[in-house]
């Protein structure tokens, strides 16, 4: 067992504020317990947790085949996919969907989902980062903020990806968080017991939460400390980089994508300065 001094030191150690973009080793969303409990926010329609509720993904996708023109036959791949709340939809409106995800319980659920529901929709566990695909697609998809959960240098990686995957005229249709996300943001500290377990472990825990900002570079960690009864300490480092009109530009342009417009959500709300999310429309 931990002395209060070993305690000490051990927290002392996380209490700074980490490297920028450093990434913890272990990859929770594919641990067999806690992706147990990331499908389980991902399905629960009471909240935007993992998976936006239920009525917003069906807005979202209505809007989404309606202001793109879709059509049956034209083929969607979408990223980080989860356990395919968006394919299905688009599956269904006649569209060739292709999904891939990096947790292998959520796919599970998701072509056990299309099968159920006679969709030919096809499912890869993989990690998105390494797709290479050589235009095959009408619409790629990335929903969900997972653009500003990645590195800067796997967003290099990923962006020449995505425009090779594209059809000529093709459509990247991703949301970001924006500037207006940062304003009121603070470093803070909480923590909390689960002594029955919890999200992070089936066993009692210690959850030590910190939010660590990083001036000039639009990024901020929330940083998850997992204190369990076998002296163990896990560190599990959540990233998000913001943007603005002006700073996400040259970037897809770098990769000849071009921005054809900017939303509120992906739901075509109006964009309106004060906004926290961004949903962009960026052609090939």
């Amino acid at each position: 067992m931990y002395s209060i001094q070993q305690a000490i030191d051990t927290l002392a150690q996380y209490a700074v504020r980490p490297r920028l973009f450093a990434r913890t080793p272990v990859l929770f969303w594919d641990d067999p317990y806690i992706s147990q409990q990331m499908l389980a926010a991902h399905l629960d329609p009471s909240h935007d947790a993992a998976s936006r509720r239920s009525e917003t993904i069906e807005q979202s996708v209505a809007w989404m085949i309606t202001h793109l023109g879709l059509q049956p036959g034209m083929r969607l791949l979408d990223l980080g996919c989860g356990p395919g709340l968006y394919c299905r939809r688009f599956a269904q409106a006649g569209l060739a969907v292709t999904g891939i995800d990096y947790s292998r319980r959520s796919i599970a659920y998701a072509a056990s989902d299309a099968q159920a529901h006679n969709l030919p929709i096809i499912y890869h566990y993989q990690n998105y980062l390494d797709i290479a695909y050589e235009a095959e697609f009408d619409v790629i998809c990335l929903i969900w903020c997972d653009f500003c959960a990645l590195t800067d240098d796997e967003r290099s990686q990923l962006l020449p990806r995505i425009c090779r995957a594209l059809k000529p005229g093709g459509v990247f249709i991703f949301d970001i968080f924006t500037l207006g996300y940062l304003v009121g943001l603070a470093e803070t500290r909480h923590w909390e017991i689960q002594s029955h377990g919890g999200f992070w472990s089936p066993d009692p825990y210690i959850e030590l939460r910190q939010v660590f900002l990083y001036p000039g570079t639009d990024t901020d960690v929330t940083q998850h400390l997992i204190l369990t009864a076998g002296d163990t300490v896990t560190a599990y480092h959540i990233w998000n980089r913001s943007f603005s009109p002006g700073s996400l530009a040259p970037l897809l342009a770098s990769v000849d994508l071009q921005i054809e417009s900017y939303w509120s959500d992906l739901a075509g709300t109006p964009w309106g300065d004060g906004a926290t999310m961004m949903g962009v429309i960026a052609r090939k």
